[in-house]
This record gives structure tokens, C-alpha cells and sequence, in this order.
């Protein structure tokens, strides 16, 4: 009886560790002694996507200023195999309200060699990005529903669930939120 107790209680730990970590989103002051200004950004968050590779990850941020910070998405993707990389490079994002949001190829980062076994010795991660508009916030927290990847001539399109839909407006809604209370 005891163990069964002692086997409840710590799953229902575990839940409630779980269920936290997905209500609350860790938005960070992040502050630069050098020359006084700071940002604020959010952890990195993954689209589920099942099994599918690869796996986009995303995180907001905002712009490194002392008075009007904007809101920055960052999309980083790992692509099996090698790819050439091009300034055409890109992620587009296909929201509920039929806008496009379009994150640019900013680098990529090689991970051949870094890891072993004979899926991710030759993986590479993209990372696209871009400064949101106002209408791409608005699009964004419409929901999303669709995200392509474009590399080189080809494209990957990954259906995005609607539990990391409302994850992705959550997270938004968030540093929208520490944007707004840095105005006041």
C-alpha cells in the first residue's frame, strides 16, 4: 500500500514538473554591461512534427536596444546530409489567416564530426531569421499551420499541430507582454 502511495505521488510529481514547464515559458532579461543595453528572449522550442526530420526549433527575442526593442523569431533546422548553402535559403511559415511570414537564411552550423553513428555524421543546421512586422505578429498569433523549409531547389513542408500552434502564440503572447510592460 505504501508503495503504491509512494509510486502515485511521485508520478503525479513528474506531471506536475511536465505540465509547468509547457504553461510556463521562460522569457529572460538578458543585460550587456558593455554598452548598457539588453533583450529579452525566450527558450527554444521544438515543433513536434512526430518523427519527422528534421526537427524545426524556434525562439523569439528582441532587438538589443535602451528604448524600443522589436521582436526578433529565430528558426533553426537540422537538414540530413549535406546541403549547399545559399542566401536563398529560407523558412516560410503559413499562418491560420492565409498570411506567409518569411524567416531568412542567416548562417549555417556544421555539425560533421561533432556526433557519431551514421544518421547525424553529416547534419548541418540552418538558421533563418527575421525582424516581425506588425502584420507578421498578427498572422502568427492567428495560428500556424504549415512550415517550409527551402534549401537550395528543394523545399521540406512540415504540418504544424494544433498544440504547437497555440504552444507558438503562448510563447509570443509572452514577450509581447515584456515588450509592453518595458514601454510603461
Amino acid at each position: 500500500m505504501i508503495a503504491q502511495i509512494w509510486a502515485l505521488s511521485q508520478k503525479t510529481l513528474i506531471l506536475f514538473f511536465i505540465i509547468s514547464m509547457l504553461v510556463f515559458a521562460k522569457v529572460e532579461k538578458i543585460d550587456d554591461e558593455f554598452d548598457g543595453t539588453y533583450y529579452y528572449q525566450t527558450e527554444h522550442f521544438y515543433i513536434a512534427n512526430g518523427m519527422k526530420m528534421p526537427y524545426p526549433e524556434y525562439r523569439f527575442r528582441t532587438t538589443k536596444t535602451k528604448d524600443n526593442h522589436r521582436i526578433v523569431m529565430e528558426l533553426n533546422v537540422i537538414s540530413l546530409g549535406l546541403v549547399a548553402v545559399d542566401d536563398n535559403n529560407k523558412v516560410r511559415i503559413r499562418c491560420e489567416n492565409g498570411n506567409i511570414v518569411v524567416l531568412d537564411y542567416e548562417t549555417t552550423f556544421s555539425h560533421k564530426g561533432k556526433s557519431f553513428g551514421f544518421m547525424g555524421s553529416g547534419n548541418e543546421a540552418i538558421k533563418c531569421i527575421a525582424i516581425l512586422t506588425e502584420a507578421d505578429i498578427e498572422a502568427l498569433l492567428s495560428g500556424i499551420n504549415m512550415i517550409r523549409i527551402e534549401i537550395k531547389n528543394e523545399f521540406t513542408n512540415f504540418n504544424a499541430s494544433k498544440k504547437d500552434a497555440k504552444k507558438l502564440i503562448k510563447i509570443l503572447n509572452e514577450i509581447i507582454k515584456k515588450v509592453e510592460e518595458d514601454k510603461k
